[in-house]
């Protein structure tokens, strides 16, 4: 017996790939285990056998993206490409809100670019910065920052002399406006009596033994301001002289002594006696007794103003 593939028939098989259906083989009428075409099927896609593959879906919010396809042919997608979401505020948006601040200006807040639902940074401003608001005129107020609605408001203008050494000074003035000096004395009390003497000290009439001052080589000043600015703080005596003996003693209008010292190289800052407080603006009378050779005392009367 002769076998051929001139005569054939189909009989079923199975070529053992699970993407095919209806597997024949082609075998010779005369001899069935004779084969003229293998074992084979028609390709069968369907999703019964699928595999996970990795894609990108151009989704920036998602990761490890991947799609459901057929295992039988990669190219028959059975699920899209697809994602999980990403929410970790890596990437964010500013959003204008108002923190309600007034002190607070350009306010945002941030959102999640991929969840718009999710806040990433609450509303919150840039601190303003305090404004000059002066215009340099006080006449018609006074301008200022106010810290607390981080505005400039303006402070009731009071016009008058703010210079407490001046004659026509007002306390109750906040907006300086026309002081007059012509009328103060030489020691800078509004309508005093002090004059400059020959030696060039000012001096009350009653002075008449300071002007021995000029012939004992003794410079004592008539006033001072004891403010802390390290201009003219405190009233001390100046004198080439060796002083074998030395007191000062200083008197209120009331002849009560403010301060006693037996150092020529004293330094009264204006303090009351024993230095328990601090004396006010006045004029006070001092007295000082000294010696040269140990025998003489003489003797300087004199007044102290302290301005503050």
């Amino acid at each position: 017996l002769q076998s051929s593939c001139d005569d054939t028939l189909q009989l079923p098989c199975d070529d053992g790939d699970p993407c095919t259906i209806d597997d024949v083989q082609i075998v010779a009428v005369c001899d069935n285990s004779f084969v003229c075409e293998p074992c084979q099927g028609q390709l069968s896609v369907d999703c019964n056998t699928t595999i996970e593959l990795p894609c990108d879906d151009g989704n920036p919010c998602t990761e490890n993206d991947f799609e459901i396809v057929s295992a039988c042919d990669n190219n028959f997608v059975c699920e899209p490409c697809q994602g999980i979401p990403v929410l970790d505020c890596s990437s964010t948006q500013a959003i204008s809100c108002d923190d309600g601040d007034p002190c607070t200006e350009n306010d945002v807040y941030l959102i999640d670019v991929c969840n718009n639902n999710e806040i990433c940074v609450p509303c919150q401003g840039t601190p303003l910065t305090p404004l000059d608001c002066s215009d340099g005129n006080c006449a018609n107020g006074i301008e200022y920052w106010d810290d607390i609605t981080c505005t400039c408001l303006i402070e009731e203008t009071f016009l008058g002399c703010t210079d407490p050494t001046a004659c026509n000074y007002d306390p109750l003035a906040n907006c300086d406006f026309g002081c007059d000096y012509l009328c103060a004395d030489c020691n800078g009390i509004p309508f005093g009596t002090a004059e400059i003497d020959s030696c060039g000290k000012c001096l009350e009439p009653d002075d008449v033994l300071f002007n021995l001052s000029c012939a004992i080589d003794l410079y004592l000043p008539n006033s001072f301001t004891p403010d802390g600015d390290g201009i003219n703080d405190y009233f001390a005596l100046k004198t080439p002289l060796d002083l074998s003996l030395f007191e000062i003693q200083v008197y209120n209008r009331f002849g009560q002594m403010v301060f006693q010292s037996s150092d020529p190289n004293f330094q009264w800052f204006g303090n009351g006696y024993r230095d328990e407080y601090y004396l006010p603006s006045d004029t006070y009378v001092y007295l000082i007794s000294f010696s040269r050779n140990g025998l003489e005392i003489e003797q300087v009367r004199g007044h102290i103003s302290i301005i503050r």
